[in-house]
């Protein structure tokens, strides 16, 4: 088999393995074993993370050691269409250079393309490359939470490759740092009503990756039913449920509401509900593609609502929290900053929970922002909860690494590069901070639509980067 047909058998294997984040146990095994397998030490921790040490090709090597590193957790989400089940994994459609799922899910080639070319290099003895360290990380997507209790005291390398980056021939050398949020309203107990039962969706959003994506003036679902919901708000309007299944690093594409309404104002509000619908859709008409739906039920004895003043509460805080992009770099053009995403929402123990992603740049934005949120939770007599905190990665002026890696893509492809920083966190802040005097640099393949159900991979764009790999390690090994 030749080595880029190894690099889409592996990756479609690693596809078939679920390994949402916190389920990671298959793909670790999946790693350790492949690794014993082919004669390398490795080792795997309490949370899976997993180092291979792979000698260098060349004979009588003693040059310095790199570091591949990726992440196998994936963020897994589906059209609510989809009749994919999680447990049996994912199989992936080719239609001509573009992989993608065949059942309307995420892919998982974020970050599936780096184990994908870590294991092309390990079943090959013909690659020349130096001694390796392969660097496999878990629950990156909730928070580079494996990144973060890793134990690198045995990681000695001088250069450090991250393989979690989705966009060819630009090399980012800085990223945010983030933290996750929890906001809980309180909700009164649910009581029966003698109310028409309508079930409200706004769906059909593109969504996308939070950091990556966050800037692209996309609407969030959340938000945006809320909105609609504030808007037709009356004592006539009961609150029966909210919920958006989603991820904290994926804008929200779709959320359900199930409200109850007196018979004489069902008119009243479908008409307040669709006119704003309208007005949202034209507000996005360049950037996004919402729609609602309302779905009528006569089973009026089905549903129990929540208090008014407890749905009160839940739409003063959707109409309070802020999301997307708080604020520009100033440093960087073109650059967000600072920002806030909605993931998801869920009924929790007496309470509706909001699950957020804040990022920046700045470490004092970021706690800036929090502070806001918090404020808003204590105004309202709500719960604001931060964890997973993570720390941005800081541009290195002085980096080999990087000044290597542009002129090899500028003498293989014949034009140049770019370096950048990216919104959306990276695991090389973590790496920087442990790895004493590490030259860092984050690369990868174009990646289409990341932590949605379009997730895509260009083939070609795949192979290039592939090719731009082997002649760094080669370069470095020299």
């Amino acid at each position: 088999m030749e080595l880029k047909e190894k690099i889409i058998y592996y990756l479609k294997e690693i596809i078939k393995i679920p390994r949402a984040s916190g389920d990671e146990k298959n793909i670790s095994d999946y790693l350790v074993k492949f690794a014993k397998e082919h004669g390398y030490k490795v080792t795997q921790d309490d949370l899976y993370n997993v180092i291979i040490e792979v000698p260098s090709t060349i004979p009588g090597y003693a040059g310095p050691s790199v570091v591949l590193q990726g992440h196998m957790d994936m963020v897994y989400v589906k059209e609510p269409d989809s009749p994919h089940i999680y447990e049996k994994g994912i199989d992936c459609t080719f239609d001509g250079d573009r992989i993608y799922s065949a059942q309307k899910t995420s892919l998982g080639a974020d970050n599936g393309v780096a184990l994908a070319y870590c294991l092309t290099i390990m079943s090959s003895n013909e690659i020349p490359h130096p001694d390796l360290k392969i660097i496999v990380t878990t629950q990156e997507e909730v928070g580079l939470i494996g990144a973060q209790y890793l134990d690198c005291s045995s990681i000695k390398s001088k250069y450090f490759i991250n393989l979690d980056s989705e966009s060819e021939g630009e090399f980012f050398t800085s990223c945010a740092g983030g933290v996750r949020n929890y906001f809980t309203v309180p909700m009164g107990e649910k009581r029966p009503q003698k109310l028409i039962p309508l079930t409200i969706k706004l769906q059909g959003l593109k969504g996308g990756h939070s950091g990556t994506d966050i800037n692209l003036g996309r609407g969030n679902a959340i938000k945006l039913l809320g909105r609609v919901l504030k808007e037709a708000n009356s004592d006539d309007v009961m609150l029966s449920s909210f919920k958006a299944e989603g991820k904290a690093n994926s804008i929200s594409t779709a959320a359900t509401a199930i409200v109850g309404v007196t018979p004489s104002k069902l008119s009243e509000f479908k008409a307040k509900t669709t006119e704003t619908a309208a007005i949202i859709k034209n507000e996005l008409q360049y950037t996004d593609t919402p729609n609602l739906i309302i779905e009528e039920s006569k089973d009026e004895s089905a549903y129990k609502y929540y208090d008014n003043d407890s749905k009160n509460k839940l739409l003063n805080a959707l109409e309070l929290l802020p999301f997307g992009v708080v604020s520009k770099s100033f440093a960087i053009k073109g650059l967000t900053e600072t920002s806030v995403n909605i993931g998801s929402a869920e009924e929790n123990n007496g309470g509706i929970k909001f699950l957020s992603s804040v990022r920046s740049s700045v470490a004092s934005r970021k706690y800036e922002l929090l502070g806001r949120i918090d404020t808003i939770a204590r105004v309202l007599g709500c719960k604001s909860e931060e964890f997973n905190d993570y720390p941005q990665w800081n541009y290195n002026p002085n980096s080999p690494l990087r000044e290597l890696a542009l002129k090899t893509y500028e003498d293989m492809f014949h034009k140049r590069a770019t370096t950048a920083s990216i919104h959306g966190g990276l695991e090389c802040g973590y790496f920087d901070s442990k790895i004493k005097d590490a030259d860092i640099i984050s690369m990868g393949c174009n990646l289409y639509d990341v932590h949605t159900p379009k997730e895509q991979v260009s083939i070609q764009s795949l192979y290039n980067v592939w090719d731009m790999l082997l002649e760094i390690l080669k370069r470095l090994a020299s």
